[in-house]
């Protein structure tokens, strides 16, 4: 019903759009996604905070793809209160390990990802204030201190010796680098399904998904490439013009980890085994390789 109920707002939003196929788009929280005849994505925010940040979008977007050398969403359908919209398909494969495994010249994809990033992060903050994007407690250092002081206790009563003295150690490292960067506009989940990759051509066809995009730590946009390897890392933030200080790699590396913590977090208050079961995994291995020590 609520499907037909969104096809309905296309077909009067957009008369002149001839509806084949679609195809429901399950990934996400804040937005509904139709795929219409395999060739643009609509987007319908779910609630009004997810619609106040969706026409943010639409007005940073509007300036990105002005100077932007990779694909981003370009809305050519939008509703006239601008409440949901539609972009042309950008294809590729996700942007994981395997699939980098795979690309013959990581330096091109280095430089492309270091591109956006610079142009992302070197946005006017005052002009993104403007448009209605705000700082993010939650993705700063302040927020983070905030946070692990009310999860201490479900640490400390579900991970090991061992496991506690990892996590401590690891929040305590982060806590003591310099928080004096200079905010951005930022991203904000740069992951491995929002980076199409063109793996034939070796390139990144787009970057897509600016939902949870906000201002705060530019190092948090590159958390996700430690995914791959730290010469890949080097090689973004060699060629990234945007705002660097001494600690950045550093915190870059913290946000990295930070999934591990949440997992094993979330599982204890969602009763949720399995996912209890990868954060202990992941913490797991990096206590038994001492990785806070390769931080300092």
């Amino acid at each position: 019903m609520k499907n037909k109920i969104l096809l309905n707002k296309i077909k009067e939003e957009f008369p002149k759009l001839k509806i084949i196929k679609y195809k429901i788009i399950e990934k996400g929280w804040d937005n509904s996604v139709l795929l219409i005849n395999n060739k643009y994505i609509f987007r319908f925010p779910r609630n009004k905070e997810n619609l106040s940040h969706f026409k943010s979008e639409l007005s940073i977007l509007k300036e990105l793809n002005k100077i932007s050398k990779i694909k981003l969403p370009d809305y050519i359908f939008i509703s006239k209160e601008r409440s949901f919209g539609g972009y042309k398909l950008i294809e590729g494969f996700d942007f994981t390990k395997r699939v980098f495994n795979k690309l013959n010249n990581k330096e091109y994809i280095a430089k492309q990802l270091a591109h956006f990033l610079s142009i992302l992060h070197n946005f006017p903050i005052k002009k993104a204030r403007k448009s209605g994007f705000s700082e993010t407690i939650n993705y700063n250092i302040e927020g983070r201190r905030k946070e692990f002081e009310e999860r201490k206790r479900i640490y400390f009563s579900t991970l090991s010796k061992e496991e506690v003295k990892c996590v401590v150690k690891y929040h305590e490292i982060f806590f003591s680098l310099n928080s004096k960067f200079k905010k951005v506009i930022r991203h904000g989940d740069l992951v491995e399904d929002h980076i199409l990759v063109n793996v034939k051509n070796n390139k990144i066809n787009g970057i897509i998904d600016f939902g949870d995009t906000n201002i705060g730590d530019p190092a948090a946009d590159f958390a996700y490439f430690y995914t791959f390897d730290k010469e890949f890392v080097n090689k973004i933030y060699k060629n990234y013009k945007g705002p660097k200080d001494k600690n950045f790699l550093l915190r870059a590396k913290y946000y990295r980890y930070q999934i591990s913590m949440n997992n094993a977090y979330y599982g204890v208050i969602n009763k949720d085994k399995k996912l209890l079961n990868k954060g202990l995994k992941d913490i797991n291995k990096l206590t038994k390789e001492n990785f806070y020590k390769n931080l300092i």
